[in-house]
């Protein structure tokens, strides 16, 4: 089978990028159109979506706890506390709309998106691990992001099954 090669340029930075024969196959497997954007212009657009702000004390505005969360001070939605976001104490489906055709969808996503509350954090079945965020199944962690399965670490971020550490960047099994 010959290996087919696509070179393009980006609508964005306007410099070539390649597109290789697992990814043309795939394309065209799934039925998606070719790309526009090189990669690291298509993650620049993906990470503006990304929130990675600084840690800061607030409250939920559902019950008033204290919180630890990435999400500042200025958002316009409301922001609860994740155990009574992910409860039943409230009812996500009041925030249901109809779709109006006659008007922009992206600005009845943007009224939508100003309504419906976000968890002050991402993450579950941690224990003493409130001034991280991103966090899965793990124990006694500090100022830590996105990592799972870990226990007694401070300063890391994207880890995987790691102990008795600190200062670390992608690291699995440390």
């Amino acid at each position: 089978m010959e290996k087919k090669t696509l070179i393009k340029t980006c609508v964005d930075c306007k410099k070539e990028f390649e597109i290789n024969s697992g990814d043309l196959v795939l394309y065209e497997k799934v039925g998606l159109e070719l790309s526009h954007q090189c990669f690291k212009c298509m993650m620049k657009q993906f990470c503006a979506f990304w929130v990675f702000g600084k840690f800061r004390k607030g409250v939920s505005d559902l019950s008033g706890e204290s919180i630890i969360t990435v999400l500042s001070q200025n958002v316009r939605y409301p922001v609860y506390k994740s155990h009574e976001w992910w409860g039943d104490g409230w009812d996500p489906m009041i925030y249901g709309q109809d779709y109006d055709s006659s008007q922009s969808f992206f600005n009845q996503l943007k009224e939508l998106q100003e309504k419906v509350p976000r968890p002050h954090q991402i993450g579950k079945n941690n224990t003493n691990c409130d001034w991280c965020d991103d966090v899965w199944n793990s124990k006694n962690a500090y100022l830590s992001r996105a990592f799972t399965d870990c226990e007694n670490i401070s300063y890391g971020y994207r880890l995987v099954n790691c102990k008795d550490s600190f200062d670390l960047v992608y690291n699995i099994n440390v």
